[in-house]
């Protein structure tokens, strides 16, 4: 049996600021779309979600319309289950008219047999204070089972009980929650995978983004990582040294944004000794949306403050009040002793 394993991919997220986040709230829907033509163009004939399809329990009627057409328009079998941020509501998936090619599973667990094998799941509702899979026996390893959750999560009501998993008898458990891919592992004789977000939510998401292809069968369970056509954050850390002249830095930090795709989201992280004021944004570059300056000041500047001009006065000065600033003030003054020196240039 051959399907695929998506899970969170947060649709109507609330997502504000420059124009390449506006293009990640699109972005979400063309990645399902995505993931539903590759099942199609590679013969799979199932695909699980395993909770977080959407960011809020009552999505708007545009997202669940454009979903529920996409999914009626296909030819998969979709098998689902709600999750943390959309948990079981008259609103949400059960206030749909889903095709029948849809199957969303309730608060209990519960077992489908079909030609292709068994899928087993339980939904994430409301209240929900213990992961019920206690119980759950299918016993066939041409199977899957579908949960929101995670192995040794420190909340009971994501904790997968490994034991439980362990009796089940499945040949797989496609688990959501997480959004970082990990390689799947094997509890007892059921491989357990956890196959991250298809898309990037922020820079706590970087690089690529994936969801699983698997095939179990009476032997085992393979899988394989296919990785999404998605908007991606990238962080880079940027070394700047007290050599470096302002044009330097300027040069230094468009060569690298020049090696980003234009669709990609990405900051820059400055560190290194200077006393040049950094740049904040590059307009050539709008999805460059943030340059965090964690420079400090240079030992020349010592230097400069015994100098008998009108410059080293000012360096003097504000050194002086630099040491007296509060923790939380003194990027302020440093700010302003780095501005003051470009000036005297």
């Amino acid at each position: 049996m051959r399907f695929i394993h998506t899970a969170d991919l947060h649709l109507s997220a609330p997502i504000v600021g420059s124009s390449a986040r506006t293009a990640l709230r699109r972005g979400g829907l063309q990645v399902l779309e995505q993931i539903i033509r590759y099942a199609e163009s590679n013969g799979i004939p199932h695909m699980v979600i395993a909770g977080d399809l959407f960011d809020t329990p009552t999505p708007s009627s545009a997202i669940l319309g454009a979903v529920r057409a996409m999914f009626e328009q296909t030819s998969l079998r979709i098998w689902m289950v709600a999750g943390n941020h959309d948990p079981l509501t008259d609103g949400g998936y059960l206030g749909v008219d889903w095709s029948e090619n849809v199957h969303i599973f309730g608060k209990t667990p519960e077992c489908v047999a079909t030609s292709d094998g068994v899928f087993a799941g339980v939904s994430f509702y409301e209240g929900m204070n213990q992961h019920p899979l206690v119980g759950l026996r299918v016993n066939s390893l041409c199977s899957v089972g579908i949960f929101h959750g995670s192995l040794r999560d420190s909340s009971p009501a994501y904790r997968i009980d490994e034991t439980a998993l362990a009796e089940s008898g499945l040949g797989y458990a496609a688990l959501g929650h997480i959004h970082k891919t990990s390689e799947p592992v094997y509890v007892g004789k059921t491989l357990v995978g956890t196959c991250g977000s298809p898309l990037s939510h922020g820079f706590d998401e970087l690089g690529e983004r994936s969801f699983f292809e698997v095939e179990v069968n009476e032997g085992g369970a393979v899988w394989k990582r296919v990785v999404t056509d998605s908007i991606r954050f990238y962080e880079e850390k940027i070394e700047i040294d007290e050599t470096m002249s302002a044009a330097d830095v300027l040069g230094k930090l468009m060569n690298s944004a020049s090696r980003y795709k234009e669709r990609d989201i990405f900051r820059f992280r400055l560190v290194g000794q200077t006393a040049l004021a950094m740049p904040t944004a590059l307009e050539e570059y709008p999805a460059l949306v943030e340059i965090i300056d964690e420079t400090t000041l240079s030992a020349d500047v010592e230097k400069l403050a015994s100098e008998q001009s009108l410059r080293g006065f000012f360096v003097s000065e504000m050194l002086e009040k630099l040491a007296a600033a509060p923790l939380e003030e003194r990027h302020k003054f440093e700010a302003a002793l780095r501005l003051g020196l470009e000036a005297f240039e």
